[in-house]
C-alpha cells in the first residue's frame, strides 16, 4: 500500500482547515451581525413609540384647571363686565353732567344729551323749579374755565356740544336773572318770578357784584326783609332783629336802622 506523501497530507489538512475556518469565522461575523441589527431595531421600535407617544399626547386637548362649567360662568362675567362698561363709557360719552347752581344756594345734576340745543336744558330747569311762566327773564351762566373763569350765557339755538368743552369731565352752570326790568312790581305777575328776582339782587348786593350808593341798597335791603319777614310788625320786630340779615359788604348798625326805616315805610 502506498504511504501518503508529506505534500498531500499537508494539503489535506490546508483544505480541512480552509474548510472550518470559514465555516466557523462566518458563524462568528454572523452572530456579531444579528446582534447589532437586534440592537438598531430595538432603537428604532422605541423611537417611533416615543414619537407615537407625543403624537397623541399633543392631539389630546389639555386638562383645564377649572372645570367646563366654571370656566364658562367666569367667561360670562368678563364679557358681561366688558359690556357693562362699553355701555356706561358710552353713555357718559353722549351725554354732559351739568350741574346747575340755584339763586338759594342749592344744586343739581342735570344728564342731558350733548346733541341737545340749550333750550332742552332750559326747559328741564325750567320744570324742575317749576317756572311755567315768564321764563324768558331768566337764563343759563356757562362757566368757562379755560378763559380764566369768564361766564357767558348759553346759546338756546345751539347744541350742547358746540358751547361745553368736550375736555371737561363736568360742566357747571349758573341760573341767573338775565333780564332786570325796570318796574318789576307791575311788569312782573308771578309771585315767584318776583322772589326769584329778589334773591338775585340779595346775592348780587352781597358780593359787591351789583353797585348802587347806599341809599339804593338801602332800599334794596328792605324790600329783601319785606320779602323774607313780611310787613314790619312792632311787636314782632323789635330791636336788632336785622343783625343777623348781610346785605352788602360794607354792613353796619347805621346801614341796618336804614333798612329798618325803609321797611317800616313798606308796611
Amino acid at each position: 500500500m502506498t504511504q501518503p506523501s508529506s505534500t498531500s497530507l499537508l494539503s489535506d489538512i490546508v483544505r480541512q482547515k480552509s474548510t472550518i475556518s470559514p465555516s466557523h469565522n462566518c458563524s462568528s461575523i454572523q452572530l456579531q451581525d444579528d446582534t447589532s441589527s437586534s440592537s438598531s431595531s430595538n432603537k428604532t421600535r422605541l423611537l417611533q413609540r416615543m414619537i407615537s407617544l407625543r403624537r397623541s399626547s399633543s392631539s389630546k386637548p389639555s386638562t383645564p384647571i377649572l372645570s367646563s362649567h366654571v370656566s364658562s360662568t367666569s367667561s360670562s362675567c368678563r364679557s358681561y363686565n366688558v359690556r357693562a362698561f362699553e355701555i356706561a363709557r358710552d353713555r357718559n360719552l353722549r351725554h354732559y353732567p351739568c350741574i346747575i347752581h340755584f339763586l338759594d344756594d342749592t344744586e343739581r345734576t342735570f344728564h342731558i344729551d350733548r346733541r341737545s340745543k340749550g333750550i332742552d336744558l332750559l326747559n328741564e330747569v325750567y320744570d324742575y323749579l317749576d317756572l311755567s311762566i315768564e321764563r324768558k327773564y331768566f337764563g343759563l351762566l356757562i362757566e368757562d374755565l379755560t378763559q380764566d373763569f369768564a361766564y357767558r350765557w348759553l346759546d338756546s339755538t345751539k347744541t350742547l356740544k358746540k358751547q361745553l368743552t368736550t375736555t371737561m369731565s363736568q360742566y357747571h352752570l349758573y341760573f341767573k336773572v338775565r333780564f332786570f326790568l325796570t318796574d318789576p312790581s307791575t311788569q312782573i305777575d308771578d309771585e315767584f318770578t318776583k322772589y326769584l328776582y329778589v334773591l338775585q339782587i340779595k346775592k348780587e348786593l352781597l358780593s359787591g357784584k351789583m353797585w348802587c350808593p347806599r341809599s339804593t341798597a338801602a332800599i334794596l335791603a328792605s324790600y329783601i326783609v319785606q320779602s323774607e319777614l313780611g310787613d314790619y310788625d312792632p311787636e314782632e320786630h323789635r330791636q336788632g332783629y336785622l343783625e343777623d340779615f348781610r346785605f352788602v359788604p360794607f354792613q353796619n348798625p347805621d346801614f341796618e336802622k336804614e333798612v329798618e326805616q325803609y321797611h317800616k315805610e313798606h308796611g
